[in-house]
């Protein structure tokens, strides 16, 4: 009689673990796909403080821009389209990022239930809840004082 119990509970852990397992890959999925939407929040932030910045000045001024290390030069007339487009596009892709971070997220709920994980993650993870709330806020702040520095990718003359 331990033979079978002992193999149920045998493979039951396996698949337990594989669950877990793949949750984490999940996890760590998500929260890449949340490292770069960032990166493009930031960047779109950026584009948005040098377009206001280019409609107050004449759209005749010479305007240097870089792009991919290369410093090319035109006017704020025609600087302007490009980057009211960029923003567009960069806007868009964060928007594709978020979607794919919501169903990351419902796929691991899912993974959760269907493996009964809930009371396992709570208990692991509620000492470590406080600690992330705090380094969230700290990365939050510092990206404020981030969007706050001058853009250095358009030098108008």
């Amino acid at each position: 009689m331990d033979k079978p119990s002992t193999s149920i509970a045998t493979v039951n852990n396996k698949k337990i673990q594989a669950a877990v397992n793949n949750l984490n890959k999940l996890g760590i999925e998500q929260r890449n796909l949340s490292q770069k939407l960032n990166e493009l929040e930031g960047d779109a932030a950026e584009h948005r403080l040098v377009i206001d910045a280019l409609k107050e000045v004449n759209g005749e001024r010479t305007c240097y821009r870089l792009v991919s290390g290369v410093l090319l030069q035109s006017t704020v007339n025609e600087i302007l389209p490009e980057l009211e487009q960029s923003l567009s596009m960069l806007r868009n892709t964060a928007n594709q990022f978020r979607t794919k971070i919501k169903d990351k997220g419902q796929e691991m709920n899912e993974l959760i239930k269907q493996n009964n994980l809930g009371p396992m993650i709570r208990a692991q993870n509620g000492a470590r809840i406080e600690e992330s709330i705090d380094e969230e806020k700290e990365k939050s702040d510092s990206k404020i004082d981030d969007l706050k520095k001058p853009s250095t990718s358009v030098l108008v003359e």
